[in-house]
């Protein structure tokens, strides 16, 4: 029988070129990088088994029975070993502990079956045999093999879906085309046992992953080359794990024709690529841009990068000129050696520590006071995620409630709640500080599930007690809405105790956009559809992304108390406010103005038209059961 062999041709040359191009192109070799260059030597390798055994068993008669079935052994044992890879790569992406191991779980018990099988069959004939004139012959098991590829495929997908928060539409799109392609293959194969397409529909669709997945702009300056601060993170959360030396010489740099500002954003770039490119040639791949000022380099005892040996090599790098925009100039740098170890004590400490290097000036790291502050607040966010832990079980964590005033009624019928931490070492913590801490840790979901729950019980006591209280506004975090089952969990809680929907006014705040983030959107839609309100907070207080207003039916504007404030104040401060809230009130959204603390506040909202008010004017966030006194006395005096 002769076979087709073009296709295993067309798979190993599209092979070589994208495994050329991946080697060529620098990316930080992360795990999912690893595994992903291990699927290109085995599509090749496959490729090239299975032109090896279309020769073999198209003449048989010119090799021994040993070398026929050598050469299909290799062929799907690498065969196989594609898919179980594959499986294994996709949980390397979803880049939790749990779809790791389950993926390798699975994946080599699936190939360690096909294992057995390929192995033993040249006695069992399980998978193959050639008969007396040695043609080639399927074994009775050889399609649990394809079975168990399939299957392996098919886990993959359903890994992605279960965490598909983590990928894009496109990822997604491409695992779904391999699952369908590898599918259609086998099943060309069946009908034709001449034609044998996987590895190069493989070949195929591994070029579009790469494209898709395999980004090396995601841990490199492309500019440059050097890795940025998100390979540095896994660097050092790498030598962590493996008790490696952490110690690092942070490099700080600026130029000397201006010291305060770059003459412009071009000039800035200029002299930034150039001195990204002078401590690449001269450090490599040890070398890593947090910014575009500010880098890093690890030492390594062992092989001889010690501190005094590292700061050498930095002075004599920049001590020359450079010329930038036609002008020579020094490039000015400090640096310092800082152990991590002394640092961080965890993963999310690696991480917190990088984002504040990255958010202060080159002055301010590398001052002793700065570095200092720094290494304060790096502690003091580790013992605010620690008590985040059992914040709930210990009642660290309760809802305070601040009630917010109809103008029209002339009464309180709604409120917003907030949440309080406070620790017996730590006291009260701002909810600055441990929101910021949360969205780090993941604590995220517990403080919003809290919240919510609290509103729910607060309108049950106060519909009991028929104080009027007929919304409760709870704020989200974005790192709520980019969770896919966000929505179904929220509108679990509610069903449970027996709100509806429409009670509830979720807040978010105006700086975040929803357009581009698919997930959120989709929690926003499914929210929105039960009956659940969104609220715009702080209006005014950040950029202002006009999707809100213009694309989605967003209830509710909060302008921000700095507004406000200012207006008392300020003629062009109070048209804004003025402005402002005859905007909004014309596109059909309720006006709550923030911040109210004075009678002149008050005044002023109400004379520009402002429909509910908030603020210590009225009262501070109370208690649960202050609040219902609270609104027991206002309610009844203002009846009066």
């Amino acid at each position: 029988m002769k076979y087709d062999y073009q296709y295993a041709i067309a798979a190993i040359v599209a092979t070589i070129t994208l495994l050329f191009i991946v080697c060529h192109r620098r990316s930080y070799p992360t795990l999912s990088n690893r595994i992903f260059i291990l699927i290109l030597i085995l599509n090749l390798v496959s490729a090239s088994a299975d032109m090896v055994t279309f020769w073999t068993i198209s003449y048989p008669q010119n090799y021994s029975l040993p070398i026929l079935y050598l050469t299909n052994m290799v062929y799907f044992i690498t065969y196989s070993a594609f898919g179980a890879s594959f499986l294994v790569y996709v949980g390397s992406l979803a880049k939790t502990e749990s779809a790791k191991s389950i993926s390798m779980a699975i994946a080599a018990f699936g190939w360690g079956i096909i294992t057995i099988l390929v192995l033993s069959t040249p006695f069992t004939h399980w998978m193959i045999y050639f008969d007396d004139s040695l043609q080639y012959r399927h074994g009775p098991l050889l399609w649990l093999m394809y079975i168990i590829v399939a299957i392996l495929v098919l886990m993959a997908a359903t890994i992605m879906f279960n965490r598909r928060n983590r990928f894009t539409s496109q990822q997604k799109a491409m695992v779904t085309s391999l699952v369908a392609g590898v599918t259609i293959c086998v099943i060309v194969h069946i009908l034709n046992s001449r034609l044998d397409i996987v590895n190069f529909v493989g070949a195929i669709i591994l070029n579009f992953l790469y494209i898709t997945f395999e980004n090396p702009g995601d841990y490199t300056f492309r500019d440059t080359q050097c890795f940025n601060y998100r390979a540095f993170q896994l660097e050092a959360i790498a030598r962590m794990r493996h008790d490696k030396d952490n110690k690092v010489v942070f490099i700080g740099l600026r130029n000397s024709f201006n010291t305060n500002e770059y003459q412009n954003v071009h000039e800035f770039g200029l002299f930034s690529r150039t001195a990204a490119m002078m401590l690449h040639r001269e450090f490599g791949k040890n070398v890593f841009a947090i910014d575009d000022t500010k880098f890093a380099i690890f030492l390594n005892e062992s092989r001889r990068i010690t501190e005094e040996v590292t700061l050498k090599r930095i002075k004599k790098t920049f001590d020359k000129k450079i010329k930038i925009e036609e002008k020579e100039t020094n490039i000015i740098y400090k640096a310092k050696a800082i152990s991590l170890e002394e640092i961080a004590k965890s993963e999310e400490d690696i991480i917190i520590l990088i984002d504040g290097v990255r958010n202060v000036s080159t002055d301010e790291l590398f001052s002793a006071e700065s570095m200092n502050q720094l290494l304060r607040k790096n502690e003091r966010l580790h013992d605010i995620a620690k008590c985040l832990d059992d914040a709930e079980e210990k009642g660290k964590l309760m809802a305070v409630y601040q009630p917010i005033y109809n103008i029209e009624k002339r009464t309180f019928e709604s409120a917003e709640v907030l949440l309080r931490l406070s620790d017996p070492v730590l006291g009260n913590i701002s909810p600055e500080e441990f929101i910021e801490v949360a969205e780090h840790t993941g604590h995220i979901e517990q403080l919003g599930n809290f919240a919510l729950k609290s509103a729910c019980e607060f309108l049950i006591k106060c519909r009991k007690q028929k104080l009027g209280i007929e919304f409760a506004e709870v704020n989200v975090s974005i790192a709520q809405m980019r969770k896919p089952d966000f929505a179904c969990k929220a509108l679990g809680i509610i069903n449970e105790y027996g709100i509806e929907p429409g009670s509830i006014n979720f807040e978010i705040t105006e700086s975040v956009p929803l357009s581009n983030d698919e997930v959120a959107l989709a929690n926003f839609n499914r929210l929105i559809e039960a009956g659940a309100q969104f609220a715009i907070d702080d209006y005014g207080s950040g950029y202002f992304f006009a999707d809100y207003l213009f694309n989605f039916p967003v209830s509710i504007v909060k302008i921000d108390k700095a507004i406000l404030w200012k207006a008392v104040e300020d003629e062009k401060a109070r048209i804004v406010l003025n402005s402002t809230i005859e905007m909004v009130k014309k596109l059909g959204k309720t006006v709550v103005v923030e911040g109210a603390e004075t009678p002149e506040m008050v005044r002023l909202v109400k004379t520009n038209g402002g429909e509910y008010i908030q603020g210590y004017f009225y009262s501070k966030p109370l208690g649960e059961d202050e609040f219902i006194n609270f609104i027991e006395r206002k309610n009844k005096k203002m009846s009066h």
